[in-house]
């Protein structure tokens, strides 16, 4: 149990990682740190649209590139997943140690 929740966590870290030095310039790089978190997060898009204040169709076009927000619009997104990543990671990390 302790190896998968760990796996999970490094999972987890490797995508804040890649977060936090994403250049949000970069078209690809923005789009595919979204598709990563949609999958990371185990979350579905209309969560994430939702919670980024923004429809379901529309971030359905960010991750598959037939639109991208404003180069303003792309960091508090990011910021908002490193929020999103911080707390699993200290959720799994805290529910390891009591394992």
């Amino acid at each position: 149990m302790t190896t998968t929740t760990m796996s999970r966590v490094e999972e987890l870290q490797d995508l804040q990682d890649r977060a936090r030095s994403v250049d949000v310039r970069n078209d690809s790089d923005f789009q595919d740190i979204l598709r990563d978190a949609r999958s990371v997060l185990e979350m579905s898009e209309s969560q994430i649209a939702d919670a980024l204040s923004i429809s379901r169709p529309t971030f359905n076009r960010w991750i598959n590139g037939r639109s991208l927000p404003h180069i303003a619009m792309r960091a508090p997104a990011i910021t908002w997943i490193q929020g999103q990543l911080n707390s699993k990671i200290k959720h799994r990390s805290t529910y390891s140690h009591v394992v």
